[in-house]
């Protein structure tokens, strides 16, 4: 009887041990592993070199890890950086002419689209890329980026809505005083699909938009105006066709910068000529409200730097914005970093003495 309890024994022993064995070899389900961004520095050089290339800064770190065109573009002034949705595409475009595109992971130039730019969009839906020109717009396919299309009337700038294939931009009248159209477009059918026409009474008298960012979640627009009286940053509900707000603005306003993720609108201020006097700062206003909830002023921890009226780049996380900076003399033009809550300002220096950075833009890494 013993031996026999012994050899049951032994048996359940063996059982458990296989059965641990086997749960052990169980691959645990792989984890994603966080998205990393990099920060695209447009670096354009100071006359008469006119070299451009882009830093590539890790955000985890704000340190240069890479360089795209690093031998320079020589006489072409590079004024525009985006990327696409995916981090796969580069955008550059000069003053001279000539958009480029760039595919990031293989550090090679893909095209040259030969045209002056003034703003691209990515649409992912579509496989296209739309870039805006003075007279028209033009659409190139992805991922071999030939010409297949154009909307004539789209003209200046325009708006993604996210997850369709359709645009908007709008057109200013030449009625008096001036009326505003809200148009969209669809990229596929390369044609218009509707319009809004907001009331010059409901807006302001005399009241001409100079920048603007749509607020397609909200349905909201938000501009940089200017009036007989001044500039001001007016707030526009598009679906109950109302404006929200009009806050004053000071003399100098850069292009106002949508923080989606806290419904807040970011209103660089600077001046383009450096000496005198120095009105450089960052308002946040509530984008309901058009409350000023915060001015950022680097002086408080970096005496002698101020914000330009550049590009501004959030982090999708919500805790870093980087902003075009510069210096009194403007002999040195940084990008300043604010994290975010607590808007502590911290300046990351990019670049060299033949060099400053001219638009930054930021993207998912494509590296595997």
């Amino acid at each position: 009887m013993l031996h026999r309890a012994a050899i049951a024994a032994l048996r359940v022993m063996f059982l458990v041990t296989l059965v641990t064995l086997v749960c052990c070899s169980k691959e645990r389900p792989l984890q994603s592993p966080p998205t990393k961004y990099l920060l695209y520095v447009g670096m354009g050089g100071r006359s008469p070199l006119f070299t451009s290339y882009v830093l590539v800064a890790d955000c985890a770190t704000d340190s240069v890890i890479d360089s795209l065109g690093s031998a320079g573009y020589y006489n072409h002034q590079l004024m525009l950086v985006r990327t696409s949705p995916d981090g796969r595409y580069l955008f550059l475009g000069f003053s001279t002419g000539g958009a480029r595109i760039w595919d990031i992971a293989s550090h090679a130039e893909i095209r040259n689209l030969g045209i002056f730019a003034l703003r691209p969009i990515f649409v992912p839906k579509a496989r296209s890329l739309v870039v805006f020109q003075p007279d028209s717009s033009h659409i190139y396919s992805i991922p071999d980026f030939t010409l297949v299309g154009k909307l004539p009337e789209v003209v200046g700038s325009g708006s993604l809505i996210p997850g369709t294939t359709r645009i908007v931009t709008i057109r200013q009248r030449s009625s008096s005083p001036p009326d505003v159209d809200f148009l969209t477009y669809d990229v596929v059918a390369r044609s218009f699909v509707d319009s809004l026409r907001l009331q010059a009474a409901d807006l302001g008298p005399d009241l001409y938009l100079f920048h603007w960012v749509y607020a397609s979640e909200l349905q909201r627009l938000y501009a940089i105006c200017t009036d007989s009286i001044g500039t001001c940053l007016i707030g526009y509900d598009l679906r109950a066709r109302r404006l929200l707000f009009r806050s004053p603005a000071a003399e100098f306003s850069g292009r106002p910068w949508l923080n989606a993720t806290c419904d807040q609108v970011w209103v660089t201020y600077g001046t383009t000529s450096f000496g005198g006097p120095w009105p450089s700062y960052v308002s946040i206003y509530d984008g309901q409200s058009g409350a000023e909830l915060e001015r950022i002023t680097p002086s408080r921890n970096l005496p002698g730097w101020g914000f330009a009226p550049g590009g501004v780049a959030f982090h999708p996380a919500g805790n870093k914005v980087y902003i075009q900076g510069a210096t009194e003399d403007g002999q040195t033009q940084p990008v300043i970093a604010i994290t975010t809550p607590g808007s502590e300002v911290q300046k990351v220096l990019f670049g060299d003495h033949a060099h400053l950075p001219v638009d930054i833009a930021l993207g998912i890494d494509p590296r595997p």
